[in-house]
């Protein structure tokens, strides 16, 4: 119940947003950003998801559809399963993790090179990353954010292998899946179990099954016993969490 208000009144903020009435669209706008605030506040956490009645949130937000959620929504959305989302709004453009190469003075990029940020603006949300015409993000590209060199009236929206290789090996979710093995190893308390069921329920707001469960286990002993520990047991347990298929699409 608590889950489709918050749904509504997600959905009524975003038709005021498109009011041409100045004060309405300024007002929908702060309370569009309060609700999505709100949602990556609860769903970092199952325990305090499950309390407000909003584990099915995620579903009913996307009217239960098996789409990934957008590129903006989904840096998002990994970043504060990873506990590193930063809240902090307004300011300059910051620059994310990004291959070497794509940010060229040849192709009108910049002036200079591309200095990854620092501390929290390393891992602010999309809407604050730069975002230039000809040294377009990476991974947004991939996931088929336009290049602002013409009008898009709809973004087209494909499941492709290539984006399943940079949520795999690009720099910037490859340190969100150590940052989530960290959380499992030092964060969260109790067994070996305990712990991932515990970040199987933070990337995916719901129980795992006892399938799940004996999977996660074996994924887990499989990599301690080739890496150098728990640690990169751990690690492996997050890269296949951030990487399902129910991770990253809604619905």
């Amino acid at each position: 119940m608590r889950g489709d208000l918050a749904a509504a009144v997600h959905a009524e903020a975003l038709k005021l947003r498109r009011s041409r009435v100045p004060w309405v669209t300024a007002g929908a706008t702060v309370l569009a950003g309060l609700v999505g605030a709100f949602f990556m506040f609860v769903l970092q956490d199952p325990d305090r998801a499950r309390t407000l009645g909003l584990l099915g949130a995620k579903a009913q937000l996307s009217g239960g559809t098996a789409d990934w959620p957008g590129y903006f929504s989904l840096a998002a959305q990994t970043l504060a399963v990873g506990g590193l989302l930063s809240l902090k709004k307004g300011g300059p453009p910051v620059y994310p993790p990004q291959p070497e190469g794509v940010w060229r003075k040849a192709a009108g990029a910049g002036p200079g090179a591309y200095v990854v940020s620092v501390g929290e603006d390393r891992f602010r949300r999309g809407i604050y990353t730069i975002w230039k015409r000809n040294g377009h993000y990476p991974a947004f590209a991939t996931f088929d954010a336009p290049d602002r060199a013409s009008c898009t009236l709809q973004r087209s929206r494909s499941n492709t292998p290539l984006q399943a290789l940079v949520l795999l090996n690009d720099e910037a979710y490859s340190e969100i899946a150590r940052a989530l093995g960290t959380r499992m190893a030092n964060e969260f308390t109790g067994s070996v179990d305990d712990r991932l069921v515990r970040g199987f329920r933070t990337a995916l707001a719901r129980q795992p099954t006892a399938a799940e469960k004996r999977s996660l286990r074996r994924v887990f002993d499989t990599g301690s016993a080739s890496g150098s520990g728990p640690a990169d047991g751990y690690l492996d347990v997050a890269t296949i969490l951030l990487n399902l298929h129910e991770t990253i699409h809604r619905g």
